[in-house]
């Protein structure tokens, strides 16, 4: 099962974003933390190789679409686990959900 809302045919990703704080942090973080070759902080070594960037290429053309449709299942999910003991993903003012997963919690887990 694919786990990625926008994944590739293997290890990589991508970060999307007009804001320049983001862009900066993002930036930082993929690098093992470094912004300058002698400055380091926490980070992941996450560079996208150009076979997969080229694969996102294509398939984020396709991700508002995508997101739509999860948010369509989601929105049946949520309908059918009302008034059930379950707490339900949360959508907060002003946020669009992706529903990359559709995570639940329940009080009788075990």
């Amino acid at each position: 099962m694919i786990q990625k809302n926008l994944g590739t045919f293997g290890d990589g990703g991508a970060v999307v974003t007009n804001r320049d704080d983001i862009d900066a942090t993002v930036r930082k973080l993929r690098n093992h933390g470094s912004t300058v070759r002698s400055v380091h902080s926490m980070g992941y070594n996450s560079r996208l190789d150009d076979i997969h960037a080229a694969v996102l290429s294509v398939k984020l053309r396709h991700i508002t679409e995508w997101t739509d449709r999860r948010r369509a299942v989601a929105a049946r999910y949520t309908k059918g686990l009302q008034g059930t003991s379950l707490k339900l993903p949360y959508e907060p003012p002003g946020y669009r959900h992706v529903y990359h997963l559709y995570v639940v919690e329940t009080p009788k887990r075990d």
